[in-house]
């Protein structure tokens, strides 16, 4: 079979889905234009995911093996799993190849015995939800996700490291593993080959929210305290248990099952040319319908919005929080960007997680400000320094500002040298993008940071 060189995308299921305000799963079409044509109060119709039916209690649901995917057909499993570990299909998760994540941590020194698969669902990012909609509508995806990735890599140890808030997606991944297991799909001699061993155990987080970078999250299943790593060594040669370990979020590894089993052509017709396939966005704030949206790569922010239902009543955006916590603020001129990763490395802004929160012109942005201070300052693990005083420091400037209503002059400037201090020199991901989202708000409203700005 000849290799594909794509990256894959973290993105899910090619047939187009939305989560409206009521949960219901919708599906929409292939184009942005029927995604954003369709009703809300469209019934579901099913995910379209590996194999398992759902209902709003986690006991009524079953196994079904007529609906299996590749675990029904095994020797479909083994025949198109040989190219996996080279595509280099856009980007998954963090913005690092899935495909040489999954070669890396397949040749790296040691048997299968000795490696490990980890789903990151320690979902903690402010405004997402993605991976909790997966988990509660099709666990058994995950579960298949996963243990393709174990075939490909050559590992035998699969871990769910889930958030500890989560307690329907807890109560169904439990029932799901057990089902599996039960059925033969995890354990020994997998899918009739011998020799072929891998099984799930979950574990829970306990609320903090720097175990969802990824050497915290080792340290936690370790028993340890959530404290990041010093990179390198990288996680495919010293991971878990210091053991090579291939470690991706749950949009993504669903996204690789899906791409395996529609194929790299059928996947690629959605999206652009850079940014291929579908994305599950976040979308909140001031819409009427709010919800998970999965629509093509290159829908615009603004026909994100239009599919919420718009701002609300009439009102005018102010500004657009993209990313998440970690992200940056868009303002109301720069709403028909496109969603695509070559408009995110243009316009500087990430999309994340997936995040999209819509503040209309009747809040006061300087609240919202903050809110994301005093998140980063509550999580915060205060390891490194210039994360744990930088956070501090800034939300003092902006508890100040919010609740007196009155900048000082210089505050602007302290928040921007405190925003590229810890951007710069923080060992994680948490300090370096704490100051994303003050630090873009502050360049493109000025006036928020005035000195002697009164509130409104």
């Amino acid at each position: 079979m000849k290799r594909i060189k794509h990256i894959i995308t973290s993105w899910l299921m090619i047939t187009g889905l939305v989560f409206g305000q009521t949960g219901e799963v919708t599906n929409v079409g292939t184009t942005a234009a029927s995604f954003l044509e369709i009703g809300v109060g469209a019934r579901a119709i099913g995910m379209g995911g590996a194999f398992v039916a759902t209902a709003n209690d986690a006991s009524a649901m079953y196994w079904n093996p007529a609906g299996l995917g590749f675990l029904s057909r095994p020797e479909m499993m083994f025949v198109h799993v040989d190219w996996l570990a080279d595509i280099d299909f856009d980007f998954a998760g963090a913005m690092f190849p899935l495909g040489l994540k999954w070669k890396f941590t397949r040749g790296a020194p040691g048997d299968p015995a000795g490696k490990h698969i980890v789903a990151n669902a320690d979902e903690s990012e402010p405004g997402t939800f993605k991976d909790r909609g997966l988990m509660e509508e099709d666990p058994f995806g995950l579960i298949e996700a996963m243990t393709l990735a174990a075939y490909v890599v050559g590992a035998e140890n699969g871990w769910i490291f889930l958030r500890g808030e989560y307690p329907r997606c807890r109560q169904r991944l439990a029932q799901a593993i057990e089902q599996a297991r039960a059925a033969g799909y995890l354990g020994r001699n997998l899918l009739g080959r011998a020799g072929f061993h891998f099984d799930i155990e979950l574990r829970l987080g306990a609320g903090a929210y720097i175990c969802g970078e990824e050497t915290a999250l080792f340290e936690a299943i370790e028993g340890k305290r959530g404290f990041p790593r010093i990179k390198p060594p990288f996680p495919t040669t010293h991971g878990l248990f210091n053991q090579p370990t291939a470690i991706n979020n749950v949009e993504t590894l669903v996204a690789a099952l899906t791409v395996a089993r529609i194929g790299l052509a059928a996947w690629g017709r959605y999206g652009t040319e850079d940014s291929r396939g579908t994305k599950w966005f976040c979308l909140s704030g001031h819409v009427p319908r709010p919800g998970l949206y999965e629509l093509p790569f290159g829908v615009t922010v603004r026909e994100l919005i239009e599919a919420g239902g718009g701002v609300r009543e009439g009102r005018a955006v102010q500004a657009v929080l993209v990313g998440g916590a970690a992200g940056t603020f868009l303002g109301p001129e720069q709403l028909d960007y496109p969603l695509t990763y070559a408009s995110s490395r243009n316009h500087a802004f990430p999309i994340g997680s997936g995040v999209v929160m819509v503040i209309d012109e009747t809040y006061d942005l300087r609240q919202v400000l903050y809110h994301l201070a005093h998140f980063f300052a509550h999580e915060s693990c205060g390891k490194c320094f210039p994360c744990q005083l930088g956070t501090q420091r800034q939300l003092e400037i902006l508890q100040r500002v919010a609740h007196e209503g009155v900048a000082r002059p210089g505050d602007m400037q302290t928040l921007l040298d405190i925003g590229f201090t810890m951007t710069q020199t923080s060992l994680c991901g948490l300090g370096q993008t704490a100051a994303s989202a003050v630090v873009s708000a502050a360049q493109r409203f000025p006036d928020l940071l005035a000195a002697n700005q009164e509130m409104a």
